[in-house]
């Protein structure tokens, strides 16, 4: 099962939208750092911020720890505690 990625900055509603990324994985790291499969270059992107994993037919996205958090929508997620993404999330 493939995955596409498609990150928005602080404001989604008012951000670029950037081209997807996909992948084939059963995980994606993303960060600012250079073992990440999505590479930020932000200062505000954490070395280590977020990964996907795939569990089954389904994702989920965990924040790593990072300093200055992931929303999955307006809802910020708690640290190191998966969410499942949909489809459209």
């Amino acid at each position: 099962m493939s995955l596409t990625v498609i990150v928005h900055g602080r404001a989604p509603e008012k951000a670029p939208r950037f081209a997807p990324l996909s992948f084939d994985a059963p995980r994606v790291a993303i960060g600012r750092g250079e073992g990440s499969d999505v590479r930020l270059p932000d200062a505000s992107v954490s070395h280590r911020h977020a990964t996907v994993h795939q569990r089954g037919a389904e994702y989920l996205l965990v924040d790593e720890g990072s300093t200055n958090g992931t929303r999955m929508g307006r809802v910020r997620l708690p640290q190191k505690a998966p969410r499942v993404i949909g489809p459209s999330a």
